[in-house]
């Protein structure tokens, strides 16, 4: 495994490199062994807990695992980063928008 580098990143996004990942081992704040709390939804529909749920596969074994952050939630945290980096001038970046004000109920 490669180190990324500031280099390393700006070559990538320079290029065609359509996205970056990145594999964390990590643990509990109270150290190995504590307790991690997940975060709790409103059970609604069929719903039978009020924890999110999600298949994976672990040395070759499907297992259910309760999920601790989201893809939709890291996203949601990255779209925040970039745009606060944009407000402060840190960041150039194309910013998006679409006016519907002027269209009829």
């Amino acid at each position: 495994m490669s180190e990324l580098t500031l280099d390393a990143l700006r070559e990538a996004v320079a290029a065609t490199a359509p996205a970056i990942r990145s594999r964390t081992r990590l643990e509990p704040a109270g150290g190995p062994g504590d307790k991690v709390f997940p975060p709790t939804y409103v059970k609604s529909g069929r719903a039978t807990t009020k924890y999110a749920f999600e298949e994976r596969q672990i040395e070759g074994k499907t297992v259910m695992t309760v999920l601790l952050d989201s893809v939709q939630s890291q996203a949601n945290r990255m779209e925040e980063a970039l745009l606060e980096g944009w407000r402060r001038k840190e960041l150039k970046l194309p910013l998006v928008q679409v006016d519907f004000s002027l269209e009829p109920n």
